[in-house]
C-alpha cells in the first residue's frame, strides 16, 4: 500500500512531467519528429536538384545564345533561294547534345506565323510539327512575331511522335531582311538520363525508393512501439488479476504471453 500511494503522489505532484514519461507521449513525439525529418530533408534536397537543372538548362541557353550570334552573318546574307541549303552550316554549330532548329517569319508574309527551315541533326517533319505547336502553344512564337526581339529561355519538355522526349531551353530571334528568324536551342533528354528533367524532384526515381524505404522504416518502428504498449497493457492486465484473484487462476509464468518476462 505503501509503494502503491508513494507513486500516486508521484503522479499527482509531477502531473504533466508524469506525462510525458509515458509511452504515448513518446510515441507521439517520435511521429511528430518521423513527420519533420522528411519535409526538411525534401526542400533542401529539392533545392540542390533545382539548382542543379538550372545550371544544365542554362548551360544550354548559353550555347544557343552564341550560335544564334554566330548564325547571323549566315542569316542576314540568306535569301529565300538559299533556305533549302541551310540545314549543312548548322553542323558547324550544334554539339554533341544540343539540336538547333531555325524558324523563319517571312517579311511582308501575310499573317505572322513562323515556318520551319532548317535543323541539325535533321529531324522527322513531325517531329519539327509537333515542336512547333508546342511553342505556339505556348505563346512563343506570338510573342517573337509582335517583336522579334529579346531571347526567351525556359524548359519545356515534349515528347516526339518519333520516340523519345526533347527539351526546348531557348528561342532566339534575330531581325533580318528576309523576316524575323528564330533560333531554338533544345537537347534530347535522353542526352542526361540521370539529370530527370523535366521530372518534378518527387517524381526521380532518387526519392520514390528513399520514400519507400522510410516508410518502411516508420511502419516497422511505429508496429513495434505499438505491441510494446499492448504487452505493457497485458501485463498491467495480468498482474492486477492476479494480486486481485491470487494464483487460484494460474501463475503468471503460465499465462505471461510475452517471451522477454
Amino acid at each position: 500500500m505503501l509503494v502503491s500511494a508513494t507513486a500516486g503522489y508521484l503522479r499527482h505532484k509531477l502531473g504533466f512531467v508524469w506525462r510525458l514519461r509515458s509511452l504515448r507521449a513518446k510515441t507521439s513525439l517520435l511521429a511528430f519528429i518521423f513527420a519533420l525529418v522528411p519535409v526538411f530533408l525534401y526542400v533542401q534536397f529539392q533545392k540542390a536538384y533545382q539548382d542543379s537543372q538550372d545550371l544544365l538548362l542554362q548551360s544550354v541557353r548559353d550555347q544557343g545564345r552564341v550560335i544564334s550570334q554566330s548564325l547571323l552573318p549566315l542569316l542576314e546574307n540568306a535569301a529565300i533561294s538559299d533556305l533549302p541549303q541551310l540545314g549543312q552550316p548548322l553542323e558547324r554549330f550544334a554539339g554533341k547534345v544540343t539540336t538547333i532548329k531555325l524558324l523563319l517569319a517571312p517579311k511582308g508574309a501575310d499573317g505572322d506565323g513562323f515556318y520551319y527551315v532548317a535543323s541539325w541533326p535533321a529531324a522527322a517533319g513531325n517531329n519539327l510539327d509537333a515542336e512547333r505547336q508546342l511553342l505556339a502553344g505556348q505563346g512563343v512564337l506570338d510573342r517573337l512575331a509582335q517583336s522579334c526581339r529579346g531571347e526567351m529561355p525556359f524548359s519545356l519538355l515534349y515528347d516526339r511522335p518519333t520516340g523519345g522526349a526533347e527539351i526546348v531551353t531557348a528561342v532566339t530571334p534575330l531581325l533580318t531582311p528576309a523576316g524575323c528568324w528564330a533560333v531554338v536551342a533544345s537537347f534530347s533528354a535522353e542526352a542526361f538520363p540521370g539529370a530527370h528533367l523535366g521530372q518534378p524532384y518527387w517524381a526521380t526515381p532518387t526519392v520514390q525508393i528513399a520514400a519507400a524505404i522510410y516508410l518502411a522504416m516508420v511502419i516497422i518502428t511505429f508496429t513495434t512501439l505499438l505491441g510494446i504498449g499492448g504487452g505493457l497493457r497485458r501485463f498491467a492486465l495480468l498482474a492486477r488479476q492476479i494480486r486481485e484473484q491470487g494464483r487460484t487462476t494460474g501463475g503468471f509464468a503460465a499465462r505471461n504471453e510475452i517471451p522477454e518476462l
